[in-house]
């Protein structure tokens, strides 16, 4: 669909859960104007621009149809999943709209309806094609235990299957307490200390000298963690004799610290991210580091490239809705719009060396 774009646009961004008054909402609005302010001084064409805070809002409704007869001709948003799943109501929506989330797998998508988020299944996916090209076939999966992380291991699980490749064990973890009986569960480390135990009562002898054995049926790992936790689940892996596991981890393993040695204990953990935590190249860089030093906090890093990226799409949504081989370079990956409206990203690979983030190659796997 094309839908010539006018000078004048509202923008409205929303969100329930992640308000506006949420450091969410205020690192994507942060990045929105951060790409605004930075395209008015090249002298470029620019939208007339009105933010809806609708942190108590509970209906998209009024509030988009209040964006509408204000005289918008494009609107951004909402951010919260509920809120835009109400917009499936409308069999055509009357204003272009790039909703900052997804909609469900089969959900009908409505006529000018657009769909851009930092979706984790875009990251899952990447990653599990990384590890099925460098060879890796059987695959455990440990996230946090939660009904939120269980979406992930799903997604983990189907997505490797998809491939071709298995998934022999899964596992969840609490706090730090648990991570070493999580990991002796997950690799079997408890099986090969029964079998000790079970042949040292047939030997006529009070002890013995053992060494644990994980099962040796995994090839990789499928990681999701923060960087606080996967510092101590990694050194714990190598406690448990597992040392030697492949790691492939989402984003939320990396801090955005670059600093040398910041994360040795991380070390030859793969991963994928946004350019924008991967690269310096971003013209809008020096200008964001100045404003927000949020060394540590790369999900305020990340959220911010999600507001800066959404401006960016702002005069490429037709070109990308009608020329479905083209792409923005963006501060979130390499966008592309699909056939429904889905805003889909292509993020970079890396690996930890030396505490360092280093990108495995310039373009991550198809």
């Amino acid at each position: 669909l094309h839908y010539p774009l006018r000078r004048q646009r509202q923008m409205c961004i929303r969100d329930r859960l992640l308000p506006m008054q949420n450091v969410v909402g205020q690192a994507i609005r942060d990045g929105f104007m951060l790409a605004y302010y930075h395209a008015a001084t090249q002298s470029q064409p620019l939208p007339a621009v009105e933010i809806f805070d609708t942190s108590e809002t509970r209906e998209i409704s009024p509030l988009y149809q209040q964006a509408v007869s204000s005289g918008a001709d494009l609107i951004i948003g909402p951010l919260d999943k509920d809120l835009v799943r109400q917009l499936r109501t409308m069999n055509s929506l009357p204003t272009p709209t790039l909703a900052l989330n997804y909609l469900d797998d089969g959900d009908v998508i409505p006529r000018g309806l657009y769909q851009y988020g930092l979706a984790p299944e875009d990251e899952i996916a990447q990653l599990t094609s990384l590890a099925w090209q460098t060879g890796h076939r059987q695959a455990a999966v440990l996230a946090r235990e939660g009904a939120n992380y269980t979406r992930i291991r799903d997604s983990f699980a189907q997505q490797w299957q998809s491939l071709g490749g298995q998934i022999l064990s899964s596992a969840t973890f609490r706090d730090a307490s648990s991570y070493s009986d999580t990991i002796r569960q997950l690799m079997h480390i408890e099986r090969s200390e029964a079998r000790a135990d079970a042949l040292l009562s047939t030997l006529p002898r009070d002890n013995m000298v053992s060494i644990p054995r994980r099962r040796q049926d995994i090839d990789l790992l499928f990681l999701q963690a923060t960087p606080q936790e996967g510092r101590q689940l990694l050194p714990t892996f190598a406690f448990h004799y597992a040392g030697d596991v492949p790691i492939y981890a989402l984003p939320s393993i990396y801090d955005g610290n670059a600093t040398p040695g910041a994360n040795r204990d991380l070390n030859d953990t793969v991963f994928v991210d946004a350019p924008w935590l991967l690269r310096d190249t971003d013209e809008l860089k020096p200008d964001a580091e100045s404003l927000w030093p949020d060394e540590g906090n790369s999900t305020l890093m990340r959220l911010r490239a999600m507001g800066i990226d959404s401006f960016r799409l702002l005069d490429r949504l037709a070109q990308l809705d009608n020329f479905p081989g083209v792409s923005l370079q963006g501060a979130t990956g390499t966008l592309r719009m699909n056939e429904s409206g889905r805003i889909a990203r292509q993020l970079l690979p890396a690996l930890f060396n030396e505490g360092q983030p280093t990108l495995i190659s310039e373009t991550a796997p198809e």
